[in-house]
Parts: C-alpha cells; sequence; structure tokens
C-alpha cells in the first residue's frame, strides 16, 4: 500500500506480492542502499585523496616551474653579458690586427735598414785588419 507521504511509487507488479517477500525486499533495499552509501562514501574519500595529490603536485610543478623561469632570467641575463664581452672583444681584435699590421710594417722596413748596416761579427773582424794595419803601417 502507497503511504500519501510517501512520493516514491511502488511497481504495479508489487501489487500481488504476498508481504514477507515484499518485507524481505525491503530489508535486501536497505541493506543494499547501506551497501551503496557505504561504497560513495569509499569512492568520495578516495576521489579526494586523488584530488589532494593532484593538487600537492600542482603546487610542486609550480614551483618548480617558478625556480626553472628565475633559471632561465639569470641565463638571459648573463648571455646579455656575454653578448656585450664578445663584442668588446671583437674590437680588441680589431685594434690588435691593426697593431700587428703596423708591427709587420715596421719590422720590414727595419730589416731592409739592417740589410746595409754591417754585423757585428763582421765589424769586429774588420776592427782587427784595420788594428793589426795600423800597428805594421
Amino acid at each position: 500500500m502507497v503511504k500519501k507521504s510517501d512520493n516514491r511509487k511502488q511497481p504495479k507488479a508489487a501489487a500481488g506480492v504476498p508481504a514477507d517477500v515484499k518485507l524481505y525486499i525491503g530489508i535486501v533495499r536497505t541493506q543494499a542502499n547501506e551497501d551503496m552509501k557505504r561504497h560513495m562514501s569509499a569512492m568520495t574519500e578516495q576521489f579526494r585523496d586523488d584530488i589532494k595529490g593532484i593538487s600537492e603536485r600542482f603546487v610542486d610543478f609550480d614551483r618548480k616551474l617558478d625556480s626553472h623561469t628565475e633559471m632561465i632570467g639569470a641565463l638571459a641575463e648573463d648571455v646579455a653579458t656575454l653578448t656585450d664581452n664578445v663584442a668588446t672583444l671583437t674590437g680588441n681584435v680589431a685594434t690588435l690586427t691593426k697593431d700587428v699590421s703596423i708591427i709587420k710594417e715596421k719590422v720590414s722596413s727595419i730589416e731592409d735598414g739592417m740589410k746595409n748596416k754591417v754585423d757585428r761579427g763582421e765589424f769586429a773582424a774588420l776592427d782587427r785588419r784595420v788594428t793589426v794595419l795600423e800597428t805594421n803601417a
């Protein structure tokens, strides 16, 4: 029999079912409902634990991402500094190249001038010959 306060409708097939079967079905339904509630509670708890684990990993990933962002920023500054240093060194190399070419020109002119001068060994030999000639004369 359906009570007016009970919003659930009984299936029509239940009209000819004996009372003890209805009672048994009610008990089984109640136990199944309690089992289902426990199962859903366990699943909800497991789901919350899983979500908590995911959120903790997200926080770790966020921290790691922040640290990597800082490292990339520091590396970008280092690259900018190195770029400036390379530009300075390139200028220094250009200056040194000009200086070396000037030095080569000067050494070449000194070599040409040295060809016209007497070697010290030849000068010493000439000095001895002159000394010998002067003592003999």
